[in-house]
């Protein structure tokens, strides 16, 4: 997912989970094990800077999240 984040750091509000952190440059980090898959930080990024990828081979997690990753 290309970058196109527009620095306004609305993610991190919303995520509930502490999954997405302030990295240098002014960008966003996203802490992969900590993501709980719950989308609450998509919908509020004015630049749809966050989406989530769908993907075969990732593990699935115990808790039902299914096989999907957020990429930032």
């Amino acid at each position: 997912h290309a970058w196109n984040g527009v620095i306004c750091m609305s993610c991190l509000r919303y995520c509930q989970a502490g999954a997405l952190l302030r990295a240098e440059a002014l960008r966003v980090r996203l802490e992969a094990g900590l993501c709980t898959g719950c989308g609450a930080c998509i919908a509020p990024c004015p630049a749809d800077a966050l989406a989530f990828r769908f993907v075969s081979d990732a593990p699935r997690p115990s808790d039902g999240r299914g096989d999907h990753q957020l990429t930032v």
